[in-house]
């Protein structure tokens, strides 16, 4: 397993001098005055008929919600029975297909009968760089990508230990905390809550796969590894 692009927390100190005291106050909000200008699109529709709000953060336009298509965009069944299973949803519960989206293997990311809605695609790693700079780095895109807060506090479904209210964080990509699965056959459903994978196309002849993932940490991570028998959410971009 590889790991590439990581950037710890950092947090900014502000200095405030009054007659008898000079307290420190310690502050890990990113600097709202530098956030990048975003849009939001007019979505789009897939080929089963689910709409996706869509958000335009530069010149690039991007799904706001994950994946849940079960067909290609020429209208193709996406495999699903046997050991050419292409998709799962989490726990097989309904109420998971409808809050996260599907959860896919690799092999349907880079079919050329297109998994995303026509006239879109999946993000590559160059799109992902491109995406990521524009919010102004793996640890200030953070706010701007995760949705909610923390589970059981009444402010999201993230379980975790960084909340990082931010206004507008929740309005755009909206990152949920979809876990992901692995398995043949028989499934392990793994970090819902906690983690959420989006797959990024990358072909190789290396057997390798390659998406990021936002999760309990400060920061977006970039992930390569075997591709197989692990399923991921999907997020797409505009076709320009």
């Amino acid at each position: 397993m590889k790991f590439s692009y990581l950037l710890p927390n950092s947090c900014n100190i502000t200095f405030i001098a009054l007659v008898f005291i000079t307290p420190l106050i310690f502050s890990c909000k990113p600097n709202l005055s530098i956030y990048p200008e975003i849009i939001d699109g007019d979505g789009v529709v897939d080929a089963e008929g689910n709409f996706y709000p869509t958000a335009i953060y530069g010149d690039q336009e991007w799904m706001s919600e994950n994946l849940k298509t079960s067909l290609y965009c020429n209208g193709d069944t996406i495999p699903y029975l046997g050991e050419n299973k292409k998709w799962v949803i989490y726990d097989n519960d309904p109420i998971n297909d409808s809050l996260f989206g599907k959860l896919y293997l690799y092999g349907a990311i880079y079919d050329t009968a297109n998994i995303c809605p026509c006239g879109w695609r999946v993000p590559t790693d160059a799109d992902f760089a491109k995406f990521n700079n524009y919010l102004g780095g793996l640890y200030d895109a953070l706010p701007l990508l995760k949705d909610g807060g923390r589970l059981g506090q009444g402010d999201g479904l993230w379980n975790d230990n960084y909340s990082a209210q931010v206004d507008g964080r929740s309005l755009h990509f909206k990152a949920l905390p979809a876990g992901y699965a692995i398995g043949i056959g028989t499934m392990e459903y793994k970090k819902k809550d906690t983690l959420t994978r989006f797959w990024l196309n990358y072909p190789n002849d290396n057997g390798e796969g390659k998406n990021f993932r936002i999760g309990q940490f400060q920061y977006v991570e970039l992930e390569t590894f075997d591709f197989k028998w692990i399923y991921a959410s999907v997020r797409c971009i505009k076709d320009y």
